[in-house]
């Protein structure tokens, strides 16, 4: 019984260990990060066009709380099979496409015309390419 909970044990970190490896591999945290940049960018831009103040949409885009935010790779999608040429780049010099989302929470005024809420959910196709270039490809925040 011993030996069983060892060897499971060890078949259990082994997968953990290779999901770590190949998210490492792969920029996960990197895309993470230019993802919520981009998202930060698409609120500013949102309050603004809906007449919020310059200062006002910084201070509420800066302050955007993320949460259960998640990433899984695949393949390129339809949307974004020409992104690499756009780029100047090959499609094999994909490594992955990121597909990130989770929650985006906002404190302030918000005009309804953002379509911004005080919770909302975001998405982001994030390309990661051989050359260690990441390239958010889409982006979207949506009022829960």
């Amino acid at each position: 019984m011993t030996i069983v909970l060892v060897i499971a044990g060890a078949i259990g970190w082994w997968r953990f260990d290779g999901t770590v490896l190949q998210d490492r591999g792969l920029h996960k945290d990197a895309a993470i990060a230019q993802c919520i940049d981009a998202i930060r960018d698409s609120i500013g831009r949102s309050l603004r066009a809906s007449g919020t103040s310059e200062a006002d949409s910084k201070a509420i885009s800066a302050a955007a709380q993320f949460s259960d935010v998640t990433g899984t790779p695949e393949p390129l999608s339809s949307d974004n099979h020409g992104v690499p040429a756009e780029l100047g780049k090959n499609r094999s010099s994909v490594l992955t496409n990121w597909q990130i989302g989770g929650h985006v929470s906002l404190d302030g005024s918000l005009p309804f015309v953002s379509g911004l809420g005080s919770d909302n959910r975001f998405g982001c196709s994030v390309i990661v390419f051989d050359d260690n270039t990441i390239h958010v490809a889409g982006r979207q925040v949506d009022r829960s």
